[in-house]
């Protein structure tokens, strides 16, 4: 039997949620969400590797889930993930507003399931 979104979302941590979305997409049957993506901005590792991940273009604040897929005059959805009490830091709030302002469709969305919907009309499936 297939792990489910909920399973992994109920560790209650942003790293369950956001694997939730993930998994709910592989499993949705939605052609678009196989442009889905996420950048490695939450990755904690040792000192070196976050040096090489800063020289290779890493930048504090970009949002959590990316969707390149233009709808209704947006270039694509963008989605900073919190759970929680957690609220966006300066930096990524400074992404949404230059990401909406740039012509994205940028939100701070909290919960999987709410980051769900937010593709859904996103993408009209709602």
């Amino acid at each position: 039997m297939p792990i489910t979104p909920e399973q992994l979302a109920a560790s209650g941590t942003e790293h369950g949620h956001q694997a939730a979305i993930f998994c709910w997409a592989q499993q949705s049957g939605i052609a678009e969400l196989k442009w889905l993506f996420a950048g490695p901005n939450g990755f904690f590792g040792s000192a070196a590797q976050k040096g090489k991940m800063k020289a290779e273009g890493l930048k504090l604040g970009v949002p959590d889930i990316w969707l390149p897929v233009p709808m209704d005059g947006c270039y694509g959805l963008v989605i900073e993930l919190k759970v929680g009490k957690n609220k966006p830091t300066k930096e990524q709030q400074e992404w949404i507003d230059y990401l909406n302002n740039a012509g994205y469709y940028a939100r701070v969305r909290y919960g999987w399931e709410s980051a769900r919907d937010t593709i859904l009309k996103y993408l009209g499936k709602m």
